[in-house]
């Protein structure tokens, strides 16, 4: 990944203003191999409200593609790629950042002994930290995805950097306006958006990936992750850095993913359930073994929409599993949504806890987007969110923040 600072002349004075335009995927077939390729652009900016009222911004450019070629027997083979940039809040890392502030030179602060050295723990889910430095970094770019895969009528295997099949390609819930929610929220304006309900630990890791196609609205997916490592725009492995807090390193990652989809007469069902584990060779006597499960369900009917998912993982903490309180990570989100006619609106509201860093955030969201003449829609959208998180041994800080925004989206 390619990281940057220091952006500037982006509609500085623009307010409640977010833009989006989409290339669509373009086609081309050329020697027996078919070309498809496409971009996006996403600019966002508000008003965000933390410790006082402030201008914000946030930019998306995302640009992928993929070359297939088609054998006799029905086999497919072919690469796909996408390069993504982000500008984002400075406050949020990858994924996570500092929440509270409590150095572990404090008795009482979260932090394990490292060589004569008393480091803070970073969580490997949230990427939240209790103390030490943030890299307060305003962009980056990253290759998410690099792959060859191989399919048939049965399925498909996928190798290289490519998502884990835990956190799957899409899950059951959905709002209006995907990047600024509740959770796994893909920009951030107020920069308190960390809140994790994907099973998400190998992020675009190498791996192998299969799939099967869905037969009866199942269908299932399977991958393994020689070694966690690598970030992406909103992904960043856990990591071990000289000076820096103190993480696991995880590699011989296994995931699984079973998921339902059913269109019956009027009602749509949407479900999926997905197990993670991983080995942690830091040597780090505070982590061990990683162990995660999500699950989430969605009913579709005419005009209306709702569901939820959640997440629990042992953080990585030597000794525990995800069913066990007191070190792991437990998050929940709920969902509920419209659809009339061009107009779709989403309420949507989340909690997490994260035991490893000490620190509990919610967030509630309400967005409505209207489309108009096929290629076109507007949308606005409001968040509050809420993280506390320790200060001191004895005390904790409390954060709050209310953003407002607008979106405007382009098909061309």
């Amino acid at each position: 990944m390619i990281q940057s600072t220091g952006v500037t002349g982006v509609l500085r004075h623009a307010f409640a203003l977010c833009a989006v335009m989409n290339i669509p995927a373009l086609a081309h077939a050329e020697g027996g191999w078919t070309l498809n390729g496409g971009a996006a652009a996403r600019y966002g900016a508000g008003i965000a409200s933390t410790d006082g009222a402030r201008q914000v911004q946030a930019a998306d450019l995302d640009a992928y593609g993929d070359a297939t070629r088609t054998l006799a027997g029905g086999f497919e083979f072919g690469f796909a790629g996408r390069v993504r940039w982000q500008l984002d809040n400075r406050n949020r890392e990858a994924n996570g950042g500092r929440a509270g502030d409590c150095p572990t030179i404090l008795a009482g602060c979260p932090g394990i002994e490292d060589g004569g050295i008393r480091r803070p723990l970073r969580s490997p889910v949230s990427g939240l930290v209790t103390g030490g430095p943030v890299e307060e970094l305003d962009s980056r770019l990253a290759v998410e995805q690099a792959y060859g895969f191989v399919s048939n009528s049965f399925g498909e295997i996928r190798f290289g950097l490519v998502a884990g099949a835990a956190a799957g390609e899409v899950d059951p819930l959905k709002p209006a306006l995907d990047a600024f929610g509740s959770a796994d929220a893909e920009l951030d304006l107020a920069g308190l958006n960390t809140i994790r309900t994907r099973n998400d630990i190998t992020g675009f890791a190498p791996k192998i990936v299969v799939k099967t196609q869905r037969v009866l609205g199942l269908a299932a997916e399977l991958s393994w992750t020689p070694r966690v490592f690598g970030s992406g725009t909103d992904w960043q492995a856990p990591r071990n850095r000289e000076g820096g807090p103190a993480s696991p390193e995880l590699e011989h990652a296994i995931e699984a993913r079973a998921s339902f989809e059913l269109n019956a007469f009027l009602v749509k069902p949407r479900a999926f359930v997905s197990w993670a584990r991983a080995a942690d060779r830091s040597g780090l006597a505070a982590f061990g073994d990683y162990s995660a499960v999500s699950a989430g369900a969605a009913l579709s009917v005419p005009g209306w929409e709702a569901g939820a998912q959640g997440l629990l993982s042992n953080n990585s903490v030597a000794g525990s599993s995800f069913t066990e309180r007191g070190a792991g990570y437990r998050s929940a989100r709920v969902y509920l949504g419209s659809n009339l006619g061009p107009f779709r609106w989403t309420a949507e509201a989340a909690t997490a806890r994260d035991e490893l860093a000490d620190a509990t955030e919610t967030g509630v969201g309400l967005s409505g987007r209207f489309g108009f003449f096929d290629r076109f829609s507007a949308g606005i959208f409001g968040l509050l969110q809420q993280r506390d998180s320790r200060n001191s041994p004895e005390t904790f800080s409390r954060q709050r923040g209310a953003t407002l925004g607008f979106e405007l989206r382009a098909a061309l």
